[in-house]
């Protein structure tokens, strides 16, 4: 998510070539905190270490789960055990064989370990190699997101004679398509990646050469690029003309993420007001959302009241306008629950609510409620959640997979779902939504949506898009049903 903040512009200037035998050259917000497959992120480091390290599963064209480390995946009937099926004559990048055993070894460890990616396998009472290419999984009850999350962090393959070693967070052995430069590599400020020869699906990873660097400072990614020292940057609306005079391709990504407020404490552990369905209704009437389109996103974007965007499977169009921008009736409606003076509230200001605060502090206070922004490093703005001090935060709903995302902010141990109230009929629906078929499943995740948006459980503000420019034989391909792979590597083609 991290990198659609970045807006930057392009000139004349002639960047890196970038043909198959050239160097993709890009920019991310924050440094990897970590190279342990145990505990990688999904931020922007997703960028680099999508290169070093294979998943399990990856999406196809149509944004649909597809083998890729794994050749094939079955459920059983019940949905409590999984087989997967490992790809033949993959190695590490240190030689090593990449077998089932490997496999099962990396997700064991990463359900001992304390951190991201342990509450993902929640569900999973065992992992066991039962051959060279075959790994088991069995299930105390049926998951949902457990193949979306093999698209990702959860689904890498690392060496497990690596796992004990003091080096594993910096010196990363994997069997992804690229390897680390250590002698261009420079921690926390430019990561170099060189394309592996004996890579098994080479044409997914088309440049020689991958240089990325950490830039914070969307200025500084605008020099960048007008410096002809990136050739993929992303874009604001009002600089597509002058991009394209400059010889760069853009393209438009019109779903990316929705911007929305989270209730988290919906129990009112440490915000009883929010514990009142009227008070989040109300915070929902308080918003101009077509204002904010207009303004702040300039255009790249809609009005939006549910938590998924339009075009995803669980959009309900019937629920399109459920919460009209109406303070005065948003007023009466604290008034009700008990608050006709407002209240105060704790936000956590971070990277991605920063634009935004001035005009969230404004429409919450039309109705009487004061913001209280905390500055959080962008390192730390999950961790911060879990403190539990912030019973609400501005928040980037990605455009993946429908069930990860849902079940991640409110399904029990969801991992965004901190406070974890007791919430049966929600509950139920997830349970629901887990057994059901392939079929089934898009509308099971529309009873679940039609949930979330009547009983308020967040407050959705737009959904946006982004423009991005490749310049220098770059293709940019997340897009569409494809945008869960925008910090993907396999984000860029080669045009020749």
């Amino acid at each position: 998510m991290a990198s659609v903040l970045f807006t930057g512009a392009a000139c004349s200037a002639a960047g890196p070539a970038a043909s198959k035998d050239h160097e993709l050259v890009l920019a991310i917000n924050a440094a990897p905190p970590t190279f342990d497959p145990s505990a990688l992120d999904e931020g922007a480091s997703q960028n680099v270490w999508s290169g070093l390290y294979d998943t399990l599963l990856t999406v196809d064209e149509n944004g649909a789960l597809a083998p890729n480390a794994a050749s094939a995946f079955t459920y059983s009937e019940d949905k409590r055990t999984l087989t997967l099926t490992i790809q033949s004559g993959m190695t590490f990048s240190n030689g090593d064989a990449v077998d089932a055993e490997a496999v099962a070894a990396t997700l064991n460890r990463t359900k001992r370990t304390p951190g991201p990616n342990q509450g993902k396998l929640s569900s999973v009472t065992s992992i066991e190699a039962t051959g060279k290419d075959t790994v088991v999984l069995r299930l105390s009850e049926p998951d949902a997101t457990l193949l979306p999350d093999f698209t990702l962090a959860l689904g890498v393959i690392g060496d497990p004679k690596t796992f004990k070693s003091k080096d594993i967070a910096l010196t990363p052995v994997g069997s992804g398509p690229y390897t680390l430069d250590t002698t261009e590599t420079v921690t926390g400020s430019t990561y170099v990646l060189n394309r592996r020869d004996d890579y098994w699906n080479p044409k997914a990873f088309p440049f020689k050469k991958v240089r990325i660097r950490v830039m914070d400072d969307p200025t500084a990614i605008y020099s960048a690029l007008r410096a002809g020292e990136l050739n993929v940057g992303d874009i604001g609306v009002d600089q597509v003309d002058a991009v394209k005079a400059a010889g760069f391709r853009t393209t438009f990504n019109p779903l990316v993420a929705v911007g929305e407020l989270l209730f988290l404490d919906r129990a009112g552990t440490v915000q009883p007001e929010l514990r009142d369905v009227r008070v989040r209704r109300a915070i929902n009437m308080a918003f101009d959302r077509q204002q904010y389109v207009t303004k702040l996103l300039k255009g790249t974007g809609e009005a939006n009241d549910q938590i998924v965007g339009k075009g995803t499977p669980a959009y309900l169009d019937d629920l399109a306008g459920e919460y009209p921008y109406d303070p005065a009736a948003a007023k009466q409606l604290l008034a009700k629950a008990g608050y006709p003076d407002g209240f105060t509230v704790k936000m956590p200001s971070t990277v991605l609510s920063t634009a935004y605060e001035p005009s969230i502090t404004q429409s919450l206070a039309d109705i009487g409620i004061t913001v209280k922004w905390k500055t959080v490093p962008a390192q730390e703005i999950v961790s911060s959640l879990y403190t539990k001090q912030y019973p609400m935060a501005f928040w980037m709903l990605g455009a993946g997979f429908v069930q990860r995302d849902l079940e991640g902010l409110f399904a029990p141990g969801g991992y965004m779902n901190v406070f974890n109230p007791s919430e049966p009929g929600l509950d139920a629906l997830f349970k629901k939504a887990a057994r059901a078929s392939l079929k089934d499943t898009p509308a099971a995740y529309q009873d679940i949506n039609r949930f979330l948006t009547e009983n308020a459980y967040s407050a959705p503000i737009f959904s946006f898009g982004t423009y991005k420019a490749t310049k220098d034989g770059v293709k940019f391909t997340a897009t569409g049903n494809r945008t869960t792979l925008l910090n993907s590597l396999r984000a860029y083609a080669a045009e020749n």
